[in-house]
């Protein structure tokens, strides 16, 4: 049998039903045999290509999910990176270059300890963030005798697990 364009509208028609889909339903709208409904839906595969249909569409649905994750981590990276700068000059000011031996050393005053540890803090989060977006761990865990340590500082015992 030659699908016609008949057959086609009642075919999408009969898709769009959703899943209380009814060939008798179908027939009763297009104002045909039962019969006849049945007999299209046969010659012209019908349950195949639903099934088929919805493969396709979500595929096509996962793949704008994916898309739109993907660009909603990129906005994010973003911010994080923008986010990142500042902190990351407030911690290179406070670091000075011995000239004499080349070694790193702090130049600021203890009284400002307490702002560079969240300075610091802040910092750390927003890279672990940042490793988040990408898909990586954001911290690496090494064993060594009774404790677990986390690269980030985070430290817990045999104890706490």
């Amino acid at each position: 049998m030659v699908e016609t364009k008949e057959h086609k509208d009642a075919f999408n028609q009969y898709y769009l039903m959703g899943a209380g889909r009814s060939l008798r339903e179908l027939a009763r709208l297009r104002k045909v045999s039962a019969k006849s409904a049945m007999r299209w839906s046969k010659a012209h595969n019908w349950q195949e290509r639903i099934e088929l249909r919805d493969i396709d569409l979500s595929r096509k649905t996962e793949e704008k999910i994916d898309e739109a994750v993907v660009n909603t981590r990129a906005d994010y990276r973003k911010d994080v990176k923008l986010m990142l700068q500042p902190l990351k000059a407030l911690i290179n000011s406070a670091i000075a270059t011995d000239k004499k031996t080349g070694k790193a050393k702090i130049k600021f005053e203890v009284d400002d300890a307490r702002d560079m540890a969240s300075i610091v803090s802040s910092y750390e989060k927003l890279i672990k963030v940042d490793l988040l977006l990408m898909g990586e761990a954001d911290s690496h865990t090494r064993l060594s005798g009774d404790d677990i340590s986390f690269s980030f500082g985070d430290k817990i015992t045999k104890d706490d697990i």
